[in-house]
């Protein structure tokens, strides 16, 4: 069945238990294994925080025949492993499609690496979709104040009044002095 062995992985995660990272990569990568399970034990992996996923998660990122919502679920699973491995990947998809994909991968970028997520949000204009800019400024305010302070305010004159609340909150939580 397909419950079954997703409340295992589900189980093995809530435990932490590294002995099972092997065994859990092999479900993921394993063609015919139902999306349920394979969504559960990406999130597993997460939750166990074993670097040695990383790099096999990033493949099955990259991977063109994954599912989208997997492809999703692996990109938040390689931010919370906050591996080297999974940045050029979560990198790599901050120009998909997908609007919350986009914002997934901002969002990993900067669990991963502050620092390259400030020097690549550089370089990129606003995105086009309010929820990423939404985004944006939520994970800027899990920065320091002085690597997020700049770039929200200028964010307070966003043509979509939906992004504001966002930005008032980080601007918040990183004690903005104004």
């Amino acid at each position: 069945g397909r419950y079954t062995p997703a409340f295992a992985a589900r189980g093995l995660g809530r435990h932490k238990d590294a002995e099972s990272v092997e065994p859990l990569l092999s479900l993921v990568t394993r063609p015919n294994t139902p999306l349920e399970v394979r969504v559960s034990v990406v999130r597993a992996l997460g939750s166990i925080g074993d670097g040695r996923a990383a790099a096999p998660l990033a493949q099955q990122a990259i991977n063109p025949a994954t599912d989208p919502n997997l492809r999703l679920e692996i990109v938040s699973a390689l931010g919370t492993l906050r591996h080297a491995d999974g940045l050029a990947v979560v990198q790599d998809l901050l120009t998909d499609d997908w609007p919350m994909l986009r914002a997934a991968a901002l969002k990993a970028t900067a669990a991963i690496d502050q620092e390259s997520f400030v020097l690549v949000l550089s370089g990129f204009d606003p995105d086009r979709d309010w929820r990423v800019r939404a985004a944006v400024a939520e994970t800027l305010g899990t920065l320091p104040g002085e690597l997020a302070g700049e770039r929200l305010h200028a964010m307070l004159q966003d043509e979509d009044k939906r992004v504001l609340p966002s930005v008032l909150a980080a601007l918040v939580r990183i004690k903005a002095p104004d």
